[in-house]
């Protein structure tokens, strides 16, 4: 009877089992697909993570850290690092938009092709079609969402330039390619003030206007370092970007002139001490060694990296005028 009743329990542990496994499987069977469109919706915007959504939540909290320099009323640092998190989600679910829209184009899946084949409709993850789709669903959310943080408008503004941009050809103007990426930027950088001060149309101080627009200035003049990275694609599309227009040599002068301008007007606009030039300046000198005399794609590549950290250094000088205060 003994050895009845262990081979009982021993084929009912081994039932058990099998029935643990075989749940296991249908979950993985389930999560496989979940994870695979997930990790092909966040290639959309892989690229441009680190060049538009980090500068600009750094602009928020940097900005709303600075206070009274920019006439911004903030809670604590802890209420305004944790209100990072709410502009990140509004932050890249538009920034979703716009990479959906960019990168569903026939020319842009051609570029891609050779400059990016990782993304998703070079590497045949999701067809042009299917990112069309998804782009529709996506506006309702991102419009339900900035009208629940108050940021309708920045979200319309990107919209129309969203599409100005990718449909009514203004990426294939250089003058206006560089200035609807720097309304881009300002609309981000805005957005970014207002979530994370917690308080709407912050951004409309005189104070931080003024900043906004000089912010703007040096995002456009200074902007086409990326297609430093991008000849090969932009020539393959026809696109006429500054260095194929003006030749690569002269169009890498178009960048380093403004960057040397900037590094010095910046902190003199907020009247810093020397200290206050230091990190601008540092990044810039590298910027412009590394566009004159580094000219490998990969080697542009990073300076453009670096031309995002240096901006982030730009977004400082507000709260080093205030430490300055102290």
């Amino acid at each position: 009877m003994d050895h009845k009743d262990e081979i009982s329990k021993s084929i009912g542990a081994h039932n058990d089992n099998f029935r643990v496994a075989k749940q296991r499987s249908l979950d993985l069977k389930l999560i496989r697909p979940i994870l695979y469109h997930l990790y092909t919706v966040w290639l959309f915007t892989y690229s441009d993570l680190k060049t538009i959504l980090m500068p600009s939540v750094a602009f928020g909290i940097l900005s709303a850290l600075s206070g009274p320099v920019l006439d911004v009323e903030t809670g604590d640092a802890f209420h305004i690092l944790d209100r990072s998190w709410i502009f990140l989600i509004w932050g890249w679910i538009n920034l979703l938009l716009l990479c959906l829209n960019n990168q569903r184009q026939p020319d842009a899946i051609r570029e891609d092709s050779l400059n990016k084949s990782w993304r998703p409709l070079p590497s045949q993850r999701m067809a042009a079609h299917q990112a069309y789709r998804l782009m529709l669903a996506t506006f309702p959310v991102i419009y339900i969402i900035s009208w629940h943080l108050d940021c309708t408008l920045q979200t319309l503004t990107l919209t129309l330039l969203n599409f100005s941009y990718n449909d009514w050809g203004g990426a294939d103007h250089p003058v206006a390619r560089n200035l609807i990426n720097a309304c881009g930027f300002i609309c981000y950088a805005s957005a970014a003030l207002d979530i994370v001060a917690g308080s709407p149309r912050t951004f409309m101080q005189p104070t931080t206007l003024h900043w906004l627009a000089i912010i703007a200035a040096v995002v456009f003049s200074t902007i086409h370092i990326q297609d430093l990275r991008d000849q090969a694609g932009d020539r393959l599309r026809g696109r006429p970007t500054i260095p194929l227009l003006v030749g690569d040599a002269l169009g890498r002068w178009t960048i380093v002139i403004p960057i040397a301008f900037w590094s010095l007007a910046c902190p003199r606009y907020w009247q810093l001490g020397w200290s206050g030039y230091v990190l601008l300046v540092a990044i810039g000198v590298a910027i412009v060694g590394r566009t004159l005399w580094k000219r490998g794609v990969e080697d542009d590549r990073r300076t453009f990296k670096l031309w995002s950290a240096w901006l982030v250094a730009v977004y400082t000088l507000p709260l080093m005028k205030r430490w300055q205060w102290v």
